[in-house]
């Protein structure tokens, strides 16, 4: 759909999740948006499996997320869903990481590659998902990436 209607154009990026999706397997399509100056916007498509056969209403998605994030995040885990995000940049994840437990709304932080990325969600609508990217953590230490069961 994106690239049809926004005129987006695939990346070929080194992608764990291969496009198009497996049976079984979650897939992500990465793609850049044409603009007129500047560097390309880039967007990812998250396909997985899961969405075939749970939430069938925004309500029961959205009681699931806030649900999840209040008990799973907080072990140390994140699901799918959290995947499809907007990713923002920032000098440093350290301010953000503090209001947010201030607010005591979880959290999620990981690396990637040299950068470290801090995942969470809008309290009221999980649905709404960022994740902020720096070259600079050192209020929490980073988790591995690991899927809840």
């Amino acid at each position: 759909f994106a690239l049809d209607v926004l005129h987006a154009k695939p990346l070929e990026k080194e992608n764990p999740y291969p496009w198009p999706r497996l049976p079984g397997c979650i897939a992500v399509q990465w793609a850049s948006l044409p603009q007129a100056a500047g560097a390309a916007f880039q967007m990812h498509f998250v396909e997985d499996f899961v969405y075939d056969t749970v939430l069938h209403s925004i309500p029961e998605f959205l009681q699931y997320q806030q649900d999840f994030l209040q008990t799973d995040v907080t072990k140390g885990c994140i699901n799918s869903f959290m995947l499809n995000n907007l990713i923002l940049e920032t000098d440093s994840l350290d301010p953000f990481a503090r209001r947010l437990d201030e607010l005591t709304v979880p959290y999620f932080v990981f690396a990637v590659g040299d950068r470290y990325a801090l995942l969470f969600s809008f309290p009221g609508n999980e649905g709404v998902i960022l994740q902020l990217q720096s070259p600079h953590l050192s209020y929490v230490a980073p988790r591995p990436v690991e899927f809840c069961k």
